[in-house]
Formats: structure tokens, C-alpha cells, sequence
């Protein structure tokens, strides 16, 4: 019987060894990876693009180790960090903007310290970026008919169902003072059907661009211009 027992203590003694050595084993990887820092991370991030550049904007807390925000964008194709200068101890409005090309980017913001830690990422939301081919393919607002009669140009426009375009603009020259003529601009409401424009010339040339505002865009852009010539008086 005392043999039974003094087995059985043993058994329980191997048992209770490798237990140890297993949980010395699962703390030691932590052990060997060092103390790991966390820092604070970016809050209510928003992007909004613009004609070759985007611009951020987000909140970084009270976290004094916060040095930078580095912004990378389409899986770190392209990074730019962002230094942060402090102005009080509590939580912190941060606006900038980049340029970049044209194109589609989902982006990552994470603050950093000046040891090169970083926190976790934060994604933002996927924008277009847009530039020359964005404004290629924008279309100018389309002219019905000019005619050329009691010396004045009336041009009539067709209606428009785009609400991104702002207005259009014609350009043109003006011989109010005949000796000197003088290039003019008149900005055309898109509520607007029918413009009337004196002290034009038949023969000469004008143009027509319409501007654009892309949705949750930071700029607008003007469409490449249409050119007509003032038709002769009907």
C-alpha cells in the first residue's frame, strides 16, 4: 500500500512539473518579443479629396507620447507623416493635406512616438482623387442655338440633370469700346435658358466650360472648354 501511495505522489509530481514548464513556455515568447508600447489611436477621421491632393482631418487624445501621424495609403504603397506639435494636454483637432496623384486610395492613419512606435490603424474611406483625366470627361452643358440679331448674341441652352455642375462660363470679347476690345467673362446660372450678350462681333469666337463640384470634393474644376463663333445677323 505505502508503494501505491509513493507512486502515486510521484506521478503527480511529473505532472505538475510539466505543467510549470508548459506555462513557462507560453509566457517566455512574450518575454523574448520585450515590452510592447501602445499608443493612443486616430479618432473621427475624415478624408475629403480634391484636384491632386486630399485633405484629413481627425482628433488624436491626451497621450503625450503622440509625435506624428503617419498616413499610408493602398496598403503602403505611399506614406507621409505628419508631425504634431502640441498646444495643450488634452484631446487635439488635426487638419492637413497632401498632394497626390490622381487616382483611388483607401487610406491608414496611426499615431507615432519618437521611438517609432505606432498604433493600431485606422482606415478611412475609399475616395477618388481627381485630375486632367477626371476633367476630360466632364461634359460642358450643351448649346441649342446662337443666333446673332439686333446686334446682340443670344445663345439657348439645353436643361441640365447634373447636380454636380455649379454653372458655365462664357468667355468672349467685348467691343463696348471699339477702339479697344476687351476680353469678358459672364458666369451662367444653370436655372438660366436663354443669355443675351451685347457688344459682340460676328465672326469672332467664344467658349463655353461648365464647373463642377465632385461630390464631398475640396475643389472644383471647369470642363475643357467648347468654342463657337458668333454666327452672322439673321
Amino acid at each position: 500500500m505505502k508503494y501505491t501511495v509513493k507512486y502515486f505522489v510521484m506521478i503527480c509530481l511529473l505532472y505538475l512539473t510539466a505543467g510549470c514548464d508548459d506555462n513557462n513556455s507560453m509566457h517566455q515568447k512574450y518575454l523574448d518579443e520585450g515590452e510592447i508600447y501602445y499608443i493612443g489611436i486616430v479618432d473621427s477621421v475624415k478624408i475629403f479629396p480634391g484636384r491632386e491632393r486630399v485633405r484629413f482631418s481627425w482628433q488624436i487624445n491626451a497621450d503625450p507620447r503622440i509625435t506624428g501621424t503617419l498616413i499610408s495609403w493602398n496598403e503602403n504603397q505611399g506614406t507621409a507623416t505628419i508631425p504634431i506639435v502640441r498646444r495643450h494636454s488634452g484631446i487635439m483637432q488635426i487638419d492637413t493635406a497632401i498632394n497626390i496623384p490622381e487616382g483611388i486610395y483607401t487610406f491608414t492613419l496611426a499615431n507615432v512616438d519618437d521611438e517609432g512606435n505606432q498604433s493600431k490603424g485606422v482606415d478611412g474611406t475609399t475616395v477618388l482623387v481627381y485630375g486632367p483625366k477626371y476633367i476630360g470627361n466632364l461634359q460642358n452643358r450643351p448649346v441649342q442655338s446662337v443666333v446673332f440679331h439686333d446686334g446682340a448674341m443670344i445663345i439657348r441652352w439645353a436643361s441640365i440633370d447634373n447636380m454636380q455642375m455649379l454653372h458655365t462660363t462664357v468667355r468672349y470679347m467685348d467691343y463696348t469700346d471699339a477702339e479697344h476690345p476687351s476680353s469678358k467673362t459672364l458666369v451662367i446660372e444653370n436655372s438660366e435658358t436663354e443669355t443675351e450678350i451685347s457688344n459682340v462681333r460676328t465672326g469672332d469666337v467664344f467658349s463655353v466650360a461648365s464647373a463642377y463640384q465632385p461630390e464631398k470634393g475640396i475643389d472644383s474644376v471647369e470642363a475643357l472648354p467648347i468654342e463657337y463663333t458668333v454666327p452672322p445677323e439673321s
